[in-house]
């Protein structure tokens, strides 16, 4: 039974992973603490190509020597050890832009990137940016994403012991099955709860981190740049 139950856990890390593998990003860090993701394409002498989203046509680029990291969706790192460099500078005068007339607002560019001032910011760090407002509305918003963001860990955490019990089942049905003996008449029931229950998680996981919270988060972000139109 001991052989059964390591089989039946590392039979659902592989299920869990294949389920959530395909909502997965990969991190580019660049030595000043900035964060970019995406999907990296290929890493070059000098430049690390990548795309801010996996369905963009657009790739872009990005010196390889203002990158710290490169963290690969599956875990994997590459870390580089090349000295930081300042941002290229030329001596011909540069034309001064005129400033913005309009209101700052956050930019969407695909599925939960946002960018503010030309920069990326993340939902954490766009936070106190919203609630600054102190929009009633904005921060129903923010509080639906958190709320959704701690019950998709909730599910997440819950699933594991779940499908074991349910892989532990199975394990008992195939036992009696091959060496003829009698079999439990709870292994049935718990197989189909265990595995029904561990999908049922996964799939709420899924729905709280990549709908709820991150349509909670895009409405905040609407909310905000229409009353920035309002108050310009």
């Amino acid at each position: 039974m001991k052989t059964n139950f390591i089989k039946s856990f590392f039979a659902l890390c592989i299920l869990f992973f294949a389920v959530t593998v395909s909502f997965s990003q990969d991190l580019i860090l660049k030595r000043g603490g900035d964060e970019i993701y995406g999907k990296v394409l290929e890493i070059k002498e000098d430049k690390i190509f990548f795309k801010n989203n996996v369905n963009d046509s657009i790739i872009n680029s990005i010196d390889k020597r203002l990158v710290f990291m490169v963290k690969f969706e599956n875990g994997a790192k590459i870390v580089f050890d090349n000295p930081i460099i300042a941002e290229p500078v030329t001596a011909a005068p540069v034309e001064e832009k005129e400033e913005p007339s309009g209101p700052m607002l956050i930019e969407t560019r695909g599925r939960g990137l946002y960018y503010y001032n030309g920069r990326y910011y993340s939902s954490k760090r766009l936070s106190p940016l919203l609630l600054s407002t102190n929009d009633r509305e904005i921060r129903d918003h923010i509080t639906t994403a958190k709320a959704a963001n701690i019950g998709s860990w909730v599910l997440f955490g819950l699933s594991f012991p779940l499908g074991t019990v349910g892989l532990v089942g199975l394990a008992e049905i195939n036992d009696a099955a091959t060496y003829g003996t009698p079999q439990d008449p709870l292994a049935a029931p718990l197989a189909v709860a265990g595995i029904g229950s561990f999908l049922i998680c996964q799939v709420g996981n899924i729905v709280l981190k990549k709908v709820v919270r991150e349509n909670s988060s895009r409405k905040a972000v609407e909310r905000y740049n229409q009353l920035q139109l309002l108050n310009k």
